[in-house]
């Protein structure tokens, strides 16, 4: 069974303070529709308990307002865009308490107190799958330090990365092992000298089926093949 409504003096109080007023009668439910005529003009149904528990406080045009005063001015359609989220979440983690903030890196004057130096210079997101990206993983968020960049590229930037370097070049073991052609993970855990690793291709492997199935008549019955 629902709970009744407070004393009516708590609903009316309430309504007052959020610029409502009551057209119906007052409700003996919490759970009641009541019409209710707000600050804007606007007549809406809603129920006694929303009211009293702030989670309707207009027919939904504070709500609009909020999302649509936005101070940068970039919102579209009073949304919260991509890029300034990415930019709020760039300065956090260089702040004190963040991810980044022992580690020493920050974020360079110019980005740091605007949001339009920042969009300026990294431009906007291409797309769904992409995010912030520091080209150097020990340098700071600046102009030339900073991208877009998609989940694959930030793993291969990443400093837990064990990279290899031979003829001059440094790659990751992912990058090496799709240019090659072969995992090269194992014969470096496994102490083998770089040239080898690098230049000698396994031999492909044999694969014998020591086990064979064969079905005769209806029933299937394993067996050894014999070795030639």
């Amino acid at each position: 069974m629902p709970y009744k409504t407070k004393k009516p003096e708590k609903l009316l109080e309430t309504m007052k303070d959020l610029r409502l007023t009551l057209l119906s009668t007052h409700p003996s439910m919490i759970t009641e529709p009541i019409e209710v005529l707000c600050f804007c003009g606007k007549v809406y149904k809603t129920t006694a308990g929303e009211i009293l528990s702030l989670h309707r406080k207009s027919c939904g045009c504070r709500f609009r307002e909020n999302r649509i005063a936005t101070k940068h001015g970039d919102g579209r359609r009073g949304l919260v865009i991509p890029e300034h989220r990415a930019w709020r979440n760039m300065k956090g983690r260089c702040t004190p308490g963040g991810d980044y903030w022992n580690r020493g890196i920050r974020v360079c004057k110019r980005w740091f107190n605007s949001y339009k130096n920042f969009l300026e210079d990294v431009g906007r997101r291409p797309s769904a799958r992409h995010s912030l990206d520091r080209i150097n993983n020990d340098g700071n968020y600046e102009p030339g330090n900073t991208r877009w960049a998609v989940r694959s590229i930030q793993n291969r930037n990443s400093r837990r990365n064990h990279l290899v370097t031979w003829k001059g070049r440094t790659q990751c073991i992912t990058d090496w092992n799709h240019e090659l052609g072969y995992r090269i993970e194992g014969r470096l855990k496994a102490g083998w000298p770089l040239s080898i690793v690098m230049t000698h291709r396994p031999h492909p492997v044999k694969r014998t089926r020591w086990w064979k199935l064969e079905a005769s008549k209806g029933e299937v019955t394993w067996q050894i093949p014999t070795k030639k």
